[in-house]
């Protein structure tokens, strides 16, 4: 599989909350920062915090713009993540990650976002009760 594959698997796991997935693209002592989360180091860790954070939305979609091979062992991919929140509204954000691979797997995975939209509440509707449609 190549570096770009392993992005898109990676990415379809996330967007599939599949934990054991996203787990076994890494290596067994990865590493895994998501935005200002602390740093998580190991598959194990790392499971542990995918099942809290994906129970944080009910549904992503990536969109990713670019992925380029910064050398043999580095990926760097930016786009915007799509969230449906649990309350069924959707946030969009963008990111980028930049992967650094050992042997095909993932020994650090960083991906910078900011996803505090997803911890928000939703704002209500500002409509008027005077305004008929």
């Amino acid at each position: 599989m190549s570096r770009l594959d392993l992005v898109y698997h990676i990415v379809s796991s996330i967007e599939d909350k599949n934990v054991h997935a996203f787990s076994s693209y890494f290596t067994d002592e990865g590493t895994f920062r998501l935005g200002n989360y602390p740093l998580l180091k190991g598959r194990n860790s790392i499971s542990q915090q995918c099942i809290a954070f994906f129970g944080l939305f009910k549904t992503c979609k990536f969109s990713i713009l670019s992925a380029q091979e910064a050398n043999s062992d580095v990926v760097c991919v930016e786009g915007t993540i799509a969230y449906v929140k649990v309350d069924q509204s959707t946030v969009i954000v963008p990111f980028c990650i930049t992967l650094r691979l050992e042997e095909g797997k993932v020994y650090e995975f960083v991906m910078y976002v900011d996803n505090s939209p997803l911890l928000l509440p939703t704002p209500p509707t500002m409509q008027s009760p005077w305004c008929v449609a």
